[in-house]
């Protein structure tokens, strides 16, 4: 074998010399292969474009084909254009080196711009699939750059022939040659194999890490979220009752610590995910004003201890429902608005909402968040959307934070198809806006022939974007408005104008705040304008002083900020109805609040399924101290939980996730097994440490109605009884 092999080196030298002295066989054969794939692929293109351009005009109907032959004609172009500069200039990852047959290299350089034409055409295609001009000049351009390439084809292979006369004597040594490689091949090719069979195994291993690190985060989030519902619904509780000064802000720092604690976990968390790969967007027909206004009562509480004003601005052209994954949209709204709370001292932030129509039912909806606080320097944006990082470190010093928060909600708008973007002036303050292109629908229009007989309405707020909002409200409702900024320019008002069908007025206002206003409206010498219909606005901090006040002033409708368009439509319908009148909604007495339902007789039944005796203790305590008067019935797994139901038939039901026996999801099965074939449907509200997506769609698919995190925030578990006790 070795004598064989040392045959063969003078004469495999030879054959070395002669090639390296003459122009490379290789660079013939691949340009003609390329050149005639070229000609080819010209046609190829034209006709994915035809069918593509077929496709777009039946709209959602063959949308699978769709997608396919716009990959297929997007790598066709980027084909096409990586063979033509190799063609040219040669390409080393081709293998193919510059063209030096100055013949066929003028004539490529000659077809440059029909080319560029060409392939600008297809790439419009793929944006506006629609439009027959670009196919038309696609089909018009590919005949004649297919015979351009059959031209420089057959060129190549003319160049090729004459080198290949010009060493005719060699030919029995590359057909050697050939015959070497091909051994080479089958070698190199079992070496790639082998290559392969361990990249795949690598992928593999590196899935089944991804994932089991994906459940171990899972399993550590849920472990450590259930202490910590202890420690934070304790320290909350404890901070409520008798302390001294040091021990007020022991307790409090202790709470901080464990909120913050639990925001690292859960920012940590969704990173991971969204980082893997593995966050997967779950497009659902959603409400979007109930989205909206959840969003913002997020926040609302937060904003309350710090007196700042929140601001819902939807548009009015708004459809009511779009196809969007609400769960993480919310959390992308609940993440600015956070932001906007925590860096602003003074002052408003405002969620505003505009609304684009477009063609086939389609719409572009953009979401502002527009705060009055630090504002962010042009230093210091880039650093924004970055991985545990704030805007500087001073800011990271006195607010804390992971900065993961950003960073998630940019990545969770990108899969959405949209990207969030910053105006900022520093020290007055910024706006953080998206837009998302989606299915829309308009739903059931309001009936607003119910308020046909309100046609003038005065409102009075010192707020002027406040003002602005209810205006726009009023008058999609053909209500004509006058604001004033002072209950003491409205009494000037009032003293020479007739009654208005109704006043809003706003609570926190400087120097005549609004029950001082109102006062002084009931003891307005005229009787009509002393009986006017008064709504009033107040901050979601809920004081018990506010409401003694407005019983004495007769001030029946109480509507807390941000406003929300269903709620001041439903009071403007009662304004005359008669005093302590009730609403009947699903066979249920519906009343503004929990509280001012037990105030007017009504003892709501609670029923709450937790096995662990801390977390009962602690779920028990916050109950009562929202509804002093409930009935609340215990089960410590999900059979008790169903034959309490059985027995009781509670107003609302809260259902830990995981309990011994018979879980909870188990339970809400059989509950909701249990009220088939009859009009009543209990809200059944998840409790659970487990913070994952597919946690909360597991919930959601067994029959609950909504899903609160462990540990339990006390401001969450009000908003959920008022949502489902209202």
């Amino acid at each position: 074998m070795l004598i064989l092999v040392l045959s063969f080196v003078p004469f495999m030298i030879g054959i070395g010399f002669t090639i390296y002295n003459s122009p490379d066989q290789k660079f013939f054969s691949a340009s003609i292969n390329m050149a005639g794939s070229q000609r080819m692929r010209t046609m190829l293109i034209a006709n994915y474009a035809q069918q593509l351009h077929s496709l777009s005009a039946k709209e959602q109907e063959g949308a699978d084909q769709k997608q396919a032959i716009v990959a297929i004609l997007e790598s066709e172009l980027n084909t096409l254009d990586l063979f033509t500069r190799a063609l040219l200039h040669g390409d080393a990852t081709l293998h193919l080196r510059e063209n030096h047959v100055e013949e066929i290299r003028t004539h490529l350089l000659r077809i440059q711009d029909p080319l560029e034409d060409y392939m600008r055409n297809g790439r419009l295609l793929l944006k506006e699939p629609e439009r027959a001009d670009y196919v038309r000049k696609i089909t018009s351009a590919a005949m004649g750059l297919k015979n351009e390439f059959h031209n420089i084809t057959e060129r190549y292979q003319k160049a090729n022939d004459l080198e290949n006369q010009q060493h005719t004597l060699i030919d029995s040594g590359l057909v050697c040659f050939a015959l070497v490689i091909t051994t080479l091949g089958f070698l190199l090719t079992g070496k790639i194999r082998k290559q392969e069979q361990a990249l795949q195994q690598a992928i593999t291993d590196a899935y089944s890490a991804s994932r089991a690190k994906s459940e171990f985060l899972a399993n550590m989030s849920h472990e450590i979220r259930t202490p910590l519902n202890g420690v934070i619904g304790f320290t909350e509780l404890l901070m409520s009752s008798q302390l001294q000064p040091v021990q007020k802000g022991y307790v409090n720092n202790v709470n901080v610590s464990a909120h913050t604690l639990l925001g690292i976990i859960s920012d940590i968390l969704d990173f991971s995910k969204i980082e893997a790969g593995m966050l997967e967007l779950e497009i659902v027909r959603t409400d979007m004003i109930q989205l909206l206004e959840s969003a913002t009562d997020l926040v609302k509480f937060s904003a309350g201890n710090k007196n700042l004003e929140i601001l819902l601005n939807i548009d009015p052209s708004m459809p009511r429902f779009a196809d969007v994954d609400p769960i993480r949209l919310k959390q992308i709204l609940a993440n600015l608005l956070g932001n906007a709370v925590k860096f602003t001292e003074q002052g408003e932030v405002e969620l505003k909402v505009r609304f684009e129509k477009r063609d086939d039912g389609r719409g572009v909806i953009a979401f502002y968040v527009r705060d009055t606080g630090l504002g962010i320097s042009d230093s210091q944006r880039d650093r924004l959307f970055t991985a545990f990082t704030q805007a500087d470190s001073s800011t990271t010093r006195k607010f804390g934070g992971t900065g993961l928060g950003l960073v998630i909600s940019q990545m969770i708008a990108r899969k959405m198809g949209g990207t969030i973007h910053i105006r900022s002036t520093f020290g007055k303050g910024s706006t953080f806006f998206f837009e998302l292109e989606t299915q829309v629908e308009d739903g059931e229009k309001r009936d607003a022939s119910q308020i046909k007989h309100l046609k003038k309405c005065l409102i009075i707020d010192d707020n002027a974007n406040s003002r602005y909002i209810l205006e726009t409200m009023l008058r999609a409702w053909q209500i004509e408005c006058e604001s004033y900024e002072s209950g003491t320019a409205a009494m000037e008002r009032l003293a020479t104008a007739k009654a208005f069908d109704v006043v809003i007025c706003d609570y926190n206002m400087p120097d005549l705040d609004g029950l001082d206003t109102i006062r002084m409206i009931r003891d307005h010498e005229n009787p009509q304008i002393a009986a006017q219909p008064i709504i009033l606005l107040h901050s979601s901090l809920e004081d018990a002083t506010l409401h003694r006040k407005c019983d004495e002033t007769g001030v029946r409708f109480r509507l807390s900020k941000p406003i929300k368009s269903d709620d001041l439509f439903s009071y403007l319908c009662d304004l005359h109805r008669p005093t302590n009148s009730t609403l009947k909604a699903k066979g249920r007495e519906v009343f503004e609040s929990p509280q001012e339902a037990t105030r007017a007789g009504k003892q709501w039944n609670i029923l709450v399924a937790e096995d662990v005796s801390m977390n009962m203790k602690l779920i028990m305590i916050l109950l009562k101290k929202l509804l002093p008067d409930a009935e609340i019935d215990q089960a410590a797994n999900g059979w008790q939980a169903v034959a309490r139901y059985r027995n009781k038939r509670p107003d609302l039901v809260l259902m830990d996730v995981q309990m011994p026996e018979l879980d909870g999801l188990e339970a809400t099965k059989q509950i909701r097994d249990i009220e088939s074939g009859t009009a009543f449907r209990v809200p059944i509200i998840a409790l659970t440490a487990g913070a994952s997506r597919e946690e909360k769609e597991k919930c959601l698919a067994s029959g609950m109605d909504d899903f609160l995190g462990k540990p339990i925030d006390s401001i969450k578990l009000r908003v959920m009884i008022d949502r489902f006790l209202t």
